[in-house]
């Protein structure tokens, strides 16, 4: 299972809730990495559909097409209500049958920014 990546802790001064968060993960060898990019995209086209408030990246690995890195910051509440969604609930379940090891997930405190 997904490790749950919007704990209580990240709190900024202003006491606005925003997270930020990596998840990292590596595709299987025989996962075919073309038939996974467009689920991948309908993913994030269903976070901006659901609330157009964050910022939501995937990546992928240049030189190893099968490790992706997704980079995402998030008002507290609209990541929990995201989680509770059919389509999130789908994917990341169907992402767990398709990586080496489960995604790993590392929350993020910023420190600086260009915007």
């Amino acid at each position: 299972m997904v490790a749950h990546p919007f704990d209580p802790f990240d709190r900024r001064g202003d006491m606005s809730e925003r997270k930020h968060l990596r998840l990292e993960y590596r595709l299987r060898p025989d996962v075919d990495v073309d038939a996974y990019l467009p689920e991948v995209k309908k993913f994030v086209a269903n976070m901006r559909d659901h609330d157009a408030s964050h910022d939501y990246t995937t990546y992928r690995d240049v030189k190893d097409t099968h490790h992706f890195v997704h980079v995402g910051h998030f008002d507290a509440d609209v990541a929990e209500r995201m989680q509770t969604q059919d389509w999130f609930k789908g994917f990341t379940a169907h992402l767990r049958t398709l990586t080496v090891a489960p995604p790993e997930v590392t929350m993020l405190a910023q420190v600086a920014s260009t915007r």
